[in-house]
């Protein structure tokens, strides 16, 4: 016959160890993801900088090469630098979130962790003592830390939809300023 104090006691044993794996492995894959796209958005933020700073010598080019002629469409070039700099400022935001969403990423997966091996801790303790007081209180504890992680949760969502935002409003930007920088450079290329 099974003696119920060794199956919790394996059941036990086992979910700490998966847990702990799926813990460790999980946070890989999201650190190498993370990265990725943190270093992504650098690029989005330098690629912002460099297109301002070459714009700036293309107008001084076109300039120079038609002293007398004004230049066309200069407002498609102030609001294609505009959203150069837009485009910079979000993509450095949004890695300023992302820093704190993986944080919390890190802290929401400690407290799972701990939510499960308390869990099978006191499903243990109650198929070794039976029901107790002790095994109640503890109960309730877990209950409590349940509500911590979805608080907790719902944070990591927020500051997810916020990166995301952040990011996408970034590359929309770049890709306008593109649009407008293009439109400035054929008008005043055509005229040479």
């Amino acid at each position: 016959m099974v003696d119920p104090k060794d199956v919790a006691a394996t059941v036990f044993q086992t979910a700490s160890e998966e847990a702990t794996k799926s813990f460790n492995r999980q946070t890989q894959q999201m650190d190498t993801v993370a990265k990725l796209r943190l270093d992504f958005f650098d690029r989005i933020a330098l690629l912002d900088g460099g297109t301002i700073a070459l714009s700036v010598t293309l107008v001084g080019s076109l300039a120079s090469k038609s002293p007398h002629a004004p230049l066309k469409c200069v407002t498609a070039l102030v609001f294609s630098w505009v959203a150069f700099v837009l485009s910079m400022l979000l993509a450095l935001t949004r890695n300023w979130i992302e820093h704190d969403r993986l944080s919390k990423g890190e802290y929401n997966n400690y407290i799972l962790s701990v939510n499960l091996s308390f869990g099978a801790m006191i499903n243990l303790a109650t198929a070794v003592s039976g029901s107790s007081p002790e095994v109640e209180q503890a109960k309730k504890i877990l209950e409590n830390g349940s509500e911590v992680l979805r608080t907790q949760i719902a944070e990591h969502k927020s500051l997810l939809w916020w990166t995301k935002f952040a990011g996408f409003s970034s590359l929309f930007a770049i890709l306008v300023g593109f649009i407008l920088l293009l439109v400035f450079a054929t008008k005043n290329i055509s005229l040479l």
